[in-house]
């Protein structure tokens, strides 16, 4: 009999001590698990993102596309008499929660543009009509020592931001990287220059890849909010403001 297991179980299982170095699945492997649970996977809309091995269950990610949107969950599928999946997040006997190895390609493809040209590099997640975001933004322009850091940004559209994807739009129709970061914080300072533009059909559909793969890379990082920033490992930086003493 196979199992779908809910998040009730999962503390108990990892509690075991079965964490230990990963290998990452290739899609055969990725496969298998899915043809272990027929009834819950044959006709859905749903791909593998990422898929780790540990010594005694895998580890996979999933996209499902739904009427609101895509939504993104993971599992642990533990093998034997019984096959189980489990639905949820797992966490470590440290208490730490377990993630998946950062996707640095999908983190790189998610910049749509660069401040600064110093050695320290970080990840900003940010959206244009977050009052947070534009705090953050000012500070950056004022105070950041463009010398020391480089500041790589992924503009993301927060759903109940019903204005930041028309402003995002109009920022990434800009010719170059520089000039994106210019209408960045054009746009961020208040100006309301956007609001006149009207992008055609092929350059909008360009612009709106460019905020897919922004809003993946996001996700990849674990980003929960705005604005939020990551170091160059990609860990998230408690203090934001520590770039600026």
């Amino acid at each position: 009999m196979k199992k779908i297991l809910s998040l009730s179980l999962v503390t108990a299982v990892m509690a075991a001590g079965l964490f230990a170095s990963p290998t990452v699945l290739t899609e055969k492997q990725i496969q298998e698990n899915i043809d272990l649970f027929p009834k819950l996977f044959k006709g859905q809309d749903i791909s593998v993102d990422r898929a780790v091995r540990e010594d005694n269950f895998d580890h996979l990610e999933f996209s499902a596309k739904t009427p609101k949107g895509m939504v993104r969950f993971e599992a642990f599928v533990i093998k034997g008499k019984e096959p189980s999946i489990i639905v949820g997040k797992a966490f470590k006997q440290s208490g730490q929660p377990y993630e998946l190895p950062k996707s640095t390609g999908v983190i790189e493809n998610g910049v749509a543009f660069s401040l600064g040209h110093g050695q320290e590099e970080f990840y900003l997640v940010t959206d244009p009509e977050c009052p947070y975001c534009q705090d953050y933004e000012d500070d950056i322009a004022k105070k950041l020592d463009l010398d020391k850091y480089t500041i790589h940004v992924i503009p993301i559209a927060l759903n109940f931001h019903k204005q930041a994807k028309p402003m995002l739009q109009w920022v990434l129709s800009a010719p170059t990287k520089k000039d994106r970061a210019t209408r960045m914080n054009t746009v961020m300072s208040g100006d309301s220059k956007w609001k006149d533009f009207i992008p055609m059909k092929e350059q909008r559909e360009k612009n709106d890849k460019v905020l897919e793969a922004a809003e993946n890379a996001a996700y990849a990082l674990g980003a929960t909010g705005t604005p939020a920033l990551f170091d160059s490992n990609f860990k998230k930086v408690q203090n934001r403001n520590k770039i600026f003493e």
